[in-house]
């Protein structure tokens, strides 16, 4: 089966999130508000990122360096996910398709491959390999790269007096380069799903209150 061959989904589970003890039944709760598409997890890379980045802070690191320090914490964290999500497949992306099996209930994707050995070729915006681009982005440029209907990133909070993602970006709730890494994306809104009404936001419709998307 390939995903570019139906709606997808592309969901990237922020790291904030990693020590949720109920993060599948939440997923679950979430997924069952949600129009049926074919879904891609990726995940943040939690404490393992911050940890670099406040190591980076005090030693100065070159950026290029922390950027694939920080792909490699995503690559540990989606095999962590993986590991506790039931019937999950960590796939890597390659190619023009990405392949998963039918069977299984989350498709969790291991970064480091495409990004080392795709992402730089492919047409679009691509990254910079620098803070200015963490997973947010990195989800984002997945989602251009594959033809993603939508974009969804999950968190623990909303953004509070935002208006588009520029502001959102001013206020660090996303990283800097997010709002022109979602231009092309059909549909891109956030999640917090450890709010018990599962509350989105989205820039197009200021309806941030509601329970479903």
């Amino acid at each position: 089966m390939s995903m570019i061959d139906e709606p997808l989904r592309v969901i990237k589970i922020g790291g904030s999130l990693l020590d949720q003890l109920h993060l599948e039944d939440a997923l679950q709760t979430w997924r069952r508000s949600t129009r049926t598409m074919q879904e891609l997890f990726l995940t943040g890379g939690g404490p393992l990122a911050d940890s670099i980045r406040n190591f980076d802070k005090m030693h100065q690191i070159d950026p290029e360096i922390c950027h694939w320090l920080a792909v490699d914490a995503m690559s540990l964290t989606a095999h962590m996910v993986s590991a506790v999500l039931p019937e999950s497949q960590l796939i890597e992306a390659g190619g023009d398709r990405i392949e998963a099996g039918q069977d299984c209930k989350f498709t969790v994707l291991d970064v480091g491959h495409f990004l080392r050995e795709e992402e730089a070729r492919r047409d679009g915006t691509r990254l910079p390999h620098s803070w200015a681009a963490t997973s947010d982005s990195i989800a984002a440029r997945i989602a251009e790269i594959y033809r993603a209907d939508e974009l969804v990133l999950l968190k623990s909070v909303l953004p509070t007096n935002c208006t588009d993602w520029q502001s959102a970006a001013d206020i660090g709730f996303v990283d800097t380069h997010f709002p022109l890494a979602v231009k092309t994306i059909k549909r891109a809104y956030c999640v917090d799903i450890t709010d018990p009404l599962q509350r989105h936001w989205e820039p197009s419709a200021i309806k941030s209150n509601r329970p479903k998307t």
